[in-house]
Formats: structure tokens, C-alpha cells, sequence
């Protein structure tokens, strides 16, 4: 899979460029799966799915970091003192001291920073768990052809 999404890929009927968030990944994995199953009919499996997926989740958390302190520089009036630091900044379960050190440097508060830290992975979880519902729809409404 991470073959078909890094620069793009060709479907034969047309050429679909790098995804940039977990929904664009999980609609060109449909895709890249359909189009598969369009050439040789039978069952399909993907290694590492979850694997190929990851990325697009980091994306889409990259971007919701940075709109999030957006967000919080436009509601404080502050502006942003630091760049994101994207190698410490990553997606948690929990809080992620690191991250939130980091984005205390950028918008100057510990208590804004853990606001849109927490803030971000909402987001990221939401749209995450669109992606893979549209995912599901899409794989269960597979035109199979005349089987």
C-alpha cells in the first residue's frame, strides 16, 4: 500500500496524487483495492493495513496541530512564538508530555498547550474514525461485475 500512495498512483482509468490526510488514505486504499479486484477476481487481502494507514493519520494530525494552535492564537489574540516541532508532536493516546512541551513554547501557556494538544486528537480521532466507516462502506458496495 505505501508503494500505491507515495507520489500517486495510476488506476489505468486515471492517476490519483499522494494523499495528504487518514480520509484521502482510506479512500485511495478502496481504490487501490477495487481497482485490484477489477483485474482478477477472487479474494483480496493487505499486509500491514494498519501499517499503510498510519501515515495518513500522521498527517491528518499534523494538520489539526497546526490548525488547532490557529485556532488558539486567534481566540487569545497571541501569536505563535515557536515553530511546531513535528518529531515530539505526535498523536497520544494519553498526553504527550513532549508534545505539550513543545507547544508551550509556541503559544507560551502549558494550560493552552494541553487545550490544543487535547483539541487535535479529537480531531484526528473523529476524522480517523470517518475515514475507516467510509472505508467499511465503501469495501461492502464493491460493483463485483456479473460473478
Amino acid at each position: 500500500m505505501l508503494k500505491l500512495f507515495h507520489g500517486g498512483f495510476s488506476t489505468g482509468h486515471g492517476f490519483l496524487r499522494e494523499p495528504n490526510s487518514i480520509r484521502a488514505y482510506s479512500a485511495l486504499a478502496c481504490i487501490a483495492v477495487q481497482s485490484n479486484q477489477n483485474d482478477c477476481y477472487g479474494g483480496q487481502s493487505i499486509n500491514a493495513f494498519d501499517y499503510a494507514m498510519a501515515e495518513g493519520v500522521r498527517k491528518s494530525f499534523k494538520k489539526a496541530i497546526k490548525l488547532a494552535v490557529k485556532r488558539a492564537a486567534e481566540f487569545c489574540d497571541i501569536e505563535p512564538s515557536a515553530e511546531i516541532d513535528f518529531n515530539v508532536c505526535t498523536y497520544s493516546e494519553g498526553v504527550n508530555s513532549a508534545a505539550v512541551e513543545n507547544l508551550t513554547k509556541v503559544v507560551g501557556s502549558k494550560k493552552l498547550a494541553e487545550k490544543v494538544y487535547k483539541s487535535a486528537c479529537r480531531d484526528v480521532e473523529e476524522e480517523t474514525h470517518q475515514a475507516m466507516e467510509a472505508l467499511i462502506f465503501n469495501f461492502n458496495t464493491f460493483n463485483m461485475g456479473s460473478l
